[in-house]
């Protein structure tokens, strides 16, 4: 069985259409593959620093444990208790 992976796409979201207000969520968009095209598009909202960064370490440890050999993202820092 050959499964494509869905399109990601981060985005900010501001309270005006034009944009001119700061924006005030970051929005997380799976776009599925074609096989899935029937679905409508998974957004997660984060409307808040504490849901996004808990996010952010859980994928940075994560890609830690699954690709130790990885090279590390800009800003990362590792845990000692890792």
């Amino acid at each position: 069985m050959f499964i494509l992976e869905p399109q990601i796409e981060i985005a900010v979201w501001c309270p005006d259409e034009q944009a001119k207000l700061p924006p005030e969520q970051v929005h997380l968009l799976v776009h599925w593959p074609a096989e899935l095209a029937d679905l409508p598009t998974l957004v997660i909202r984060f409307k808040g620093p504490d849901t996004l960064g808990f996010l952010i370490e859980e994928l940075a440890r994560y890609r830690r444990l699954v690709w130790p050999g990885s090279e590390s993202v800009q800003g990362e820092t590792v845990r000692s208790s890792e």
